[in-house]
């Protein structure tokens, strides 16, 4: 199986996006914010995106500006850890 480096793909600076998958709650957007802002000194957009159908998980759909790819795997990395978050993609 063969992997590409992001570095390969992507001119670093450059606008990414994220989607952060969580439990429905309104400090999952709060989190989400604070883990960008404090932990990986980014200014994240953030809008909201799909509910589950129970109503129970939420989807938040993240654009922010990434210096190189250590920072965006660092996001991947990093973002698994952030309360109420289950998933990143």
């Amino acid at each position: 199986m063969a992997t590409t480096a992001f570095g390969e793909v992507l001119k670093f600076p450059c606008s990414v996006k994220f989607r952060f998958i969580g439990v429905n709650s309104g400090d999952l957007h709060d989190n989400v914010r604070a883990f960008f802002a404090e932990q990986m000194k980014l200014a994240p957009e953030i809008i909201p995106g799909n509910t589950s159908k129970s109503g129970k998980y939420l989807t938040l759909n993240v654009t922010v500006r990434v210096p190189d790819e250590d920072k965006m795997n660092a996001v991947y990395r990093e973002g698994s850890k952030v309360p109420l978050v289950l998933h990143v993609l």
